[in-house]
């Protein structure tokens, strides 16, 4: 008997072959046209988080292909960030230190982003209504602590503060407290939102936060440098003009040479609609 020949076989073979074969390309080909873009990461400063995050939505419309995100965090982790490659940009609401600046300046372009005032809230129905560096500094070591002392409420001071990775806290401390330590009664937050909030719940409250963060049921007090001296408001030309004790600048720190997408949207940020947005968000853009 004559065994069977199935002449079939070999072409089912080589269809099967040709099939896999071309499925496994079309599964590279998908992997590569679904491979992650890369996200540019920014830390820093919280004040400037509002109008950044503001900033990158509006250019987000126009620019989809480019991925940035604002992780904030603070002045502090913003600097160690890009110190230790974590980070592509960071935004700075402080002075940077001699060793900071050197370090930083060897990759790095440091500029002038913003004009910011740091604010002293209160709530809205203390009628404080003004204090001295000096005064500010006695409230927040411990020493004065009971709004009677300064004219107001007999009530208990309570002491809310940024927290010690803060640019603002930083300043404050600086600029406020120079060698003098802190209550420990006072209490520290991450957000400035955070202060203006426990505020408006706290009529015996007081905190120091950015101009962009002022909130409705808070009012910002007028501050003198001195004991005696003229009280300053903490409006956009005084902080401008650095007239106001507790004005600063909010400085961007990003590469020397940038990759494609990350210049274009370091192009955008100082154009016209970056800096409405800036304005909108309660910063004054540096000119």
């Amino acid at each position: 008997m004559k065994e069977k020949k199935h002449p079939r076989l070999p072409v089912l073979i080589f269809l099967v072959l040709i099939l896999f074969s071309c499925s496994e390309k079309k599964e590279k080909e998908n992997v590569a046209t679904t491979a992650p873009h890369k996200v540019y990461l920014i830390k820093g400063s919280e004040t400037a988080r509002p109008a950044i995050e503001k900033i990158l939505e509006k250019f987000g419309e126009t620019n989809k292909d480019v991925y940035i995100n604002y992780d904030g965090g603070g002045s502090n982790l913003g600097i160690g960030s890009l110190k230790n490659g974590e980070a592509d940009m960071a935004f700075v609401s402080r002075g940077l230190t001699k060793e900071e600046e050197e370090e930083l300046s060897k990759k790095n372009t440091i500029t002038d982003f913003a004009f910011d005032g740091i604010l002293i809230v209160v709530n809205s129905l203390n009628p404080v209504k003004q204090l001295s560096l000096q005064q500010l500094q006695n409230i927040y070591s411990g020493k004065t602590k009971n709004w009677k002392e300064l004219g107001g409420n007999d009530m208990p001071i309570v002491l809310f503060s940024r927290d010690i990775n803060s640019g603002t806290y930083s300043f404050f401390k600086e600029h406020v407290m120079f060698s003098t330590p802190f209550s420990r009664d006072d209490i520290n937050l991450t957000h400035n939102n955070e202060i203006t909030k426990n505020i408006v719940q706290t009529p015996g409250a007081i905190g120091y936060v950015g101009h962009a963060d002022i909130e409705q049921g808070v009012k910002a007090l007028l501050l003198s440098k001195e004991d005696g001296g003229e009280f300053v408001e903490p409006n956009f030309a005084n902080i401008k003009y650095l007239t106001y004790p507790l004005a600063r600048k909010i400085i961007c720190v990003f590469p020397k040479n940038p990759e494609a997408d990350l210049k274009i949207f370091l192009d955008y940020l100082k154009g016209q609609e970056a800096r409405q947005i800036t304005t909108d968000s309660g910063l004054l853009p540096v000119e």
